[in-house]
Formats: structure tokens, sequence, C-alpha cells
């Protein structure tokens, strides 16, 4: 999984205010919460973790509109309307897959005149 990070999120005057060590904070938050498919949620506890001075740092986030506090951890700021959901990913990842699954069938098989018994796509006739 990922989430995304604006490209011209260095500017931007909630990451600004917040500074450089909480931005890192930050994405390094933001990639915890996507892998373990927290949907914008870090737990208190993951956050001296990911970063010394933690609880400084988050408050930096809080104050800067990064953040919010919620019980027993934080929640980024419009995550959901920033990130695909779990499942959009997860889907978008399978339809990659089979794709590059196709392009390996046809440059490897077709393409070769190779037919392999255990390729799906050979058996198809793709």
């Amino acid at each position: 999984m990922w989430f995304k990070v604006s490209d011209d999120f260095h500017s931007h005057p909630k990451a600004m205010a917040a500074g450089p060590a909480a931005v890192g904070l930050w994405t390094l938050a933001g990639s915890w919460s996507s892998a373990n498919a927290q949907g914008g949620f870090v737990p208190d506890y993951v956050l001296p973790r990911l970063s010394e001075d933690s609880t400084a740092l988050a408050r930096k986030l809080v104050a800067a509109g990064l953040w919010v506090k919620v019980k027993n951890g934080y929640r980024f700021h419009e995550w959901d309307e920033r990130n695909p959901s779990e499942q959009a990913a997860k889907a978008l990842q399978a339809d990659r897959s089979r794709v590059a699954l196709i392009g390996n069938h046809e440059r490897w098989h077709a393409k070769r005149g190779i037919h392999d018994i255990n390729c799906e796509h050979c058996r198809k006739g793709a």
C-alpha cells in the first residue's frame, strides 16, 4: 500500500509551520498507517518507534492542522479525501498485477511462439 504526498507539500503553509522534523514524522506515520490499513489513524504507541521526540512533533502537527488528536492516537487531516480506500488501492494493485502477467506472457511466450502449459494465458490461447 501507499499514501499520497503532493509534490508541492514541501512549501505548503501547514508543512512550513510544522517544520522539517515534524513533517518527517508525518511522512513515516503516513507510511505506517497505509501499510497497516489504518485509514489515516496512528496509535500513540507507534509514534516513539518512528521518531525521537515524537510527542512534541505530534503537537506541532496538530497545531499546524496536519493531524487531529483522537482517542489513543492521531488522525491525518482529510486522509479519506486525499488517499484511496484500502479496497480501491488493493483493486488497483490487482489490476496492475494482472496487466503485468499479460505483458510477461506477451514478451516471453506469444512473441517467441512458445506455448507453456503452466501459463494460464497460453492455455486460454491469448
